[in-house]
Parts: structure tokens; C-alpha cells; sequence
């Protein structure tokens, strides 16, 4: 058994810091709102989705504790009346918190998700986008679920800032998103996201040379001539153009062209040395230096 990683999108009815109420309470947003959904994709440790679901949580008594804004985004999306009708793809619907969490833990169990063990190292982890705040809501209102994970987890948007600053060079991809406000749909794009970023960094590094990692790579005398031809022809269409800027480029080339040159020279002589050791045995064979 190996490490199980389990994307997690919760949506409430409110954020998770503290706030004060009308009334003048001061509460903290994970313990006071509901928790109105919640969608689960199981992958391995590859990043494979193995099966997803999601649980919904109604009580008419949540639209007394719901944030303003949450109430309305979640009646355009029709999310509350899919829960109050039963109708939409929720694997249960049930009308208090410790049910659902009993329900989610089961399903997790049944379809083969163990809890985190932490000697053995095996077992649920959890990934999703800002997952803290989701985590913030199950820990507060379901202890046991919050139990069953890692207490380590894959913050999806931390890869998304370092795409933007730090790991710019790196070229990773940027997900584009729906905001759709349904858990499962917002957990199916996080897992798009860390599964694009992922093929990216499993991309073969670009080597150009041929060595013992790349035998299908360029042998360096062959290279280097080559770059030279297709310097002389980039060069050639622009011969015609007798500005100070295309005249200064053409002379760039020219000069470039010569150090290949020089330097194709300089590797047929290293070859040249090589040969005097023994016989080239291929990117395979056994160094001769």
C-alpha cells in the first residue's frame, strides 16, 4: 500500500476567519457556517483518478447562518435547491454535519482510501486548491474526517504563485478556470491543474548532445556545421535589405558563423585525440577518456 491522494472542495456559507456578526458575536467563519458540500476525487499516487463523489449537507436552518454573499452565489448556482430537492448528483444528502461526515469517511473506506498511517506512511492525503480554508471547516466541524488524512497537504494554488514569481523560468502551464462554485466541479479543475503541471515537470530534460542519457542526441561535429548552413541561409534573406540594422545583423551572423566553424574544428581535433586511445564503441560503449 502507498500513498492515496484525495482532492477535497468544500462550499459553506461563509469564509473561514473571524468575523462579527450583526448581532455583534465575534465567531470564526469554519466553526459558525455550514458546510453545504463536499466533493472527493481519489487518485494514486500517480495522479490517477480511480472514482470521485460528492455528499451534500442541508438544513433550512443553515440559511440563518450563511454569509450574505455565499447565500446568493449558492441560489444562482442552484446548488441549494439541489439540496433541499435532492436532485443533484450528491451521493447522499443529509441534514446534519455528523452524518455526512460518517457517510464520507465510509465511502472513502468502502472504495479502498485508508486512514494516514503514520509509521507506515501509507494512506490518505488530501490536495485541492487554498486547501487550508477547506481543511479549517473539517477540522472544526468534522474532527474524524480531519483525522483520517495526512496533517501534511498539497496546496494546488502555492504551485500556482510560484508559477507566477519564483518558478517562472520553468515554463508551467496556467490553468484556466470556471469558478463555478460546486465542489466537484472546482476539484475536477484543481486536479486538471496539478495533473498539467505535473506532465510538465516529467517532460525529458531537452538534452541536445549526444551522450550515454541521450543516444539519439546530436553528435557535436555534426551540430555544429549544421547551425553554421542555417545561420548563411537566415543571412541570405536578408542581404537585400541595406539598413544600418540589417547590415550590423548580417555581419553578427558572419561572425557566428566562423566561431562554428572554429569550433567544429576544434571537436574534429578532440576526436582526432580520441582515436588514439581506441576506437569510438558509441554513446553506449565504454568511455575511451
Amino acid at each position: 500500500m502507498s500513498l492515496q491522494l484525495v482532492g477535497v472542495d468544500l462550499e459553506t456559507g461563509g469564509l473561514n476567519g473571524y468575523e462579527t456578526l450583526p448581532s455583534g458575536e465575534r465567531v470564526h467563519g469554519a466553526a459558525y457556517y455550514p458546510i453545504l458540500e463536499m466533493a472527493f476525487v481519489v487518485c494514486d499516487e500517480n495522479l490517477n483518478k480511480e472514482f470521485s463523489f460528492s455528499v451534500g449537507i442541508w438544513n433550512e436552518s443553515f440559511l440563518e447562518r450563511m454569509d450574505p454573499w455565499a447565500l446568493e452565489a449558492h441560489t444562482k448556482s442552484g446548488l441549494i435547491d439541489q439540496l433541499r430537492n435532492q436532485s443533484g448528483e450528491h451521493l447522499g444528502v443529509f441534514s446534519d454535519v455528523e452524518d455526512a461526515e460518517l457517510f464520507a469517511i465510509e465511502t472513502l473506506m468502502h472504495f479502498g482510501v485508508s486512514i494516514y498511517d503514520r509509521k507506515a506512511k501509507t494512506g490518505a492525503v488530501m490536495f485541492g486548491n487554498s486547501i487550508g480554508f477547506d481543511v479549517s471547516y473539517i477540522d472544526a466541524q468534522m474532527p474524524s474526517l480531519k483525522g483520517f488524512f495526512h496533517y501534511r497537504t498539497i496546496d494546488v494554488s502555492s504551485i500556482d504563485l510560484l508559477r507566477q514569481t519564483a518558478w517562472a523560468g520553468l515554463g508551467l502551464p496556467k490553468s484556466e478556470k470556471q469558478y463555478a462554485h460546486t465542489a466537484m466541479s472546482d476539484i475536477q479543475e484543481t486536479l486538471g491543474e496539478l495533473v498539467g503541471y505535473t506532465l510538465h515537470l516529467e517532460r525529458p530534460a531537452a538534452n541536445v548532445l549526444m551522450s550515454r542519457d541521450n543516444p539519439n542526441g546530436w553528435k557535436l561535429e555534426e551540430l555544429l556545421p549544421k547551425v553554421a548552413k542555417e545561420i548563411a541561409v537566415k543571412t541570405e534573406r536578408i542581404k537585400g535589405d541595406e539598413s544600418g540594422r540589417s547590415l550590423s545583423i548580417q555581419k553578427n551572423n558572419t561572425e557566428i558563423e566562423t566561431f562554428l566553424y572554429k569550433a567544429a574544428r576544434k571537436q574534429f581535433d578532440t576526436l582526432r585525440l580520441l582515436d588514439e586511445v581506441g576506437p569510438d564503441q558509441g554513446p553506449e560503449g565504454e568511455a575511451r577518456i
